[in-house]
């Protein structure tokens, strides 16, 4: 029987998912075991949110951690974890195939660090996720984000417009990670008022499968027009076969294209604070163009960004360190039997 090999995922926190997301499509699409250990779930509204089917550190399930460091064949850390857990991997791991990834950036331009500079763990390969990460970590290798939902289409008929703007963060002000402004919100309310139009837009927090629910009914998702990018609400978006209004730039356009090895870029929808009224009005007013992107959108995650196709990307980085691992235990069998 074939040896799996254990990749064991270590977030700090549960990263609305995203580490998740990578283990299942470890555990369902290749022959990789996969578990994740979340130091520390959110707080409050959000708790267990995105942590179903993750080890979350506690005083009683420390032998299980203990356990699942020590069986690790690769250990990648997502974020930032906390010094103590950083020295408990190093006591009790029996692998030097570290990983590390960058999901959200620890402080703002021009303050930029990289804190596995004041890490004890010797990282054999650095990543960061293929989003305006891009532009910060140059370095870095570029890991696409999974979106683990059933991929469909709900064609606007003509009918009620139905437009879903639910940012997974609320009230962030950094660089890359606003939501929304005073703009915005005059122009999400304006538009609020044609006839026939739907916006849904949750007050409180709303656990992921039940908004992926609720977007699948939807016709129009908004992430943001602030930043110049994307986040993972517009492939989500893009999941559910909505048209996906972001201001993604062709550079962070380019970054999602080449990390899900793409034929062309993706069929954003792209607007601006300023523009964003006018690229509303244009929809609302042409059904058939909603419908276009709308099929696009469907079309691009079935043929690009299923979890099976971008898990690959994330086998491929492990297979070149178990490779390197197996040649360097070879090589020193050889010198030894020489010897």
């Amino acid at each position: 029987m074939k040896s799996f090999k254990n990749i064991l995922l270590i977030s700090g926190s549960s990263l609305v998912g995203a580490p998740q997301n990578i283990m299942k499509a470890l555990n369902n699409y290749t022959s990789f075991n996969s578990s994740l250990i979340v130091e520390q779930d959110y707080r409050g509204a959000r708790a267990g949110y995105f942590t179903s089917d993750s080890i979350v550190m506690n005083d009683e399930n420390k032998d299980l951690v203990i356990s699942l460091i020590s069986s690790a064949d690769i250990i990648q850390i997502h974020n930032k974890i906390s010094e103590e857990f950083e020295c408990l991997i190093l006591e009790h791991s029996n692998t030097d195939n570290y990983i590390y990834q960058v999901h959200s950036p620890l402080r703002e331009s021009p303050l930029y660090y990289d804190i596995t500079n004041d890490m004890k763990i010797p990282f054999k390969v650095k990543a960061a996720c293929a989003q305006y990460h891009g532009y910060i970590y140059p370095e870095y290798r570029l890991l696409p984000l999974i979106v683990n939902y059933k991929n469909t289409i709900n064609l606007y008929d003509g009918g009620e417009l139905k437009i879903l703007f639910c940012p997974s963060h609320s009230g962030l002000k950094g660089r890359w990670n606003r939501k929304s402004s005073e703009a915005f919100n005059e122009v999400v309310e304006k538009f609020a008022m044609l006839p026939g139009v739907n916006i849904i837009r949750p007050s409180k927090p709303v656990k992921p499968l039940e908004l992926y629910e609720m977007r699948k009914h939807c016709h129009i998702t908004i992430d943001e027009v602030i930043t110049g990018t994307f986040h993972t609400v517009s492939l989500e978006g893009l999941c559910a076969g909505t048209v996906v209004i972001n201001n993604s730039d062709f550079f962070a356009n380019r970054i999602l294209q080449n990390s899900a090895r793409a034929g062309y870029l993706p069929p954003f929808y792209r607007s601006t604070e300023n523009s964003l009224l006018d690229d509303l009005i244009t929809l609302y007013r042409n059904p058939h163009l909603v419908r276009e992107y709308q099929e696009a959108s469907a079309k691009y995650y079935s043929d690009f960004l299923s979890p099976k196709k971008l898990i690959s990307r994330y086998c491929e980085v492990y297979d070149e360190l178990l490779l390197n691992c197996f040649e360097k235990i070879t090589m020193e069998e050889e010198v030894e039997n020489a010897g």
